[in-house]
C-alpha cells in the first residue's frame, strides 16, 4: 500500500492556502530538491517559480472524525492520549510523521502509536484536525 503524494500550499506573501490539484487551479513543478515551482492555471498556464510559497504534505492519514480530514505536515489536530486531550503540530521528523504538544511524554508522539488501518484507508485514533499553524496559529499558544 502506498499513499498518494498530496500538497498543500501556504502562499505567505497573500495569506491564502492552495488546495493543490488541478481541480484547484494549481499544479507543480519537482526537482531533486522538492518543489520549485508552481502553474497557476487561472492565469492563461503561465508558468511562475514562487518561492513564497510553504508546502504541507499530505501524511496518508485522516483524523478520527465523520468529516475524514486528511491530515498534513503543518496542520493542528487536538489528540486524545493517556485519556487526556492534547492540542498537537504535526511534523515531519526523523522519517516519520509526529504530533508535537508540550503535555506529551518527551513533547512528541509517534503517529505509528495512534494508526489504524482499514484496507486502504488509514486514520489516527483519538484526532480531530482542528486547524494549521498558518491561519489559525493562535491554537498553538500555550493556554495560561
Amino acid at each position: 500500500m502506498s499513499r498518494p503524494t498530496k500538497y498543500r500550499a501556504w502562499d505567505n506573501v497573500k495569506n491564502q492556502m492552495y488546495y493543490v490539484g488541478e481541480e484547484d487551479g494549481i499544479s507543480f513543478t519537482f526537482d531533486s530538491n522538492g518543489i520549485v515551482a508552481v502553474d497557476l492555471l487561472e492565469t492563461e498556464d503561465e508558468f511562475m517559480e514562487l518561492h513564497h510559497l510553504v508546502y504541507m504534505q499530505y501524511t496518508g492519514v485522516h483524523d478520527d472524525t465523520d468529516e475524514q480530514e486528511e491530515l498534513c505536515d503543518g496542520d493542528i489536530a487536538e489528540v486524545e492520549y493517556s485519556d487526556q486531550k492534547h492540542i498537537c503540530k504535526i511534523q515531519y521528523c526523523g522519517g516519520g510523521y509526529i504530533f508535537i504538544a508540550d503535555g506529551l511524554p518527551d513533547g512528541y508522539l509517534w503517529f505509528s502509536e495512534l494508526i489504524d488501518f482499514e484496507r486502504e484507508y488509514c486514520w489516527a485514533k483519538g484526532t480531530k484536525k482542528v486547524g494549521n499553524i498558518y491561519t489559525h496559529p493562535h491554537l498553538m499558544e500555550v493556554q495560561a
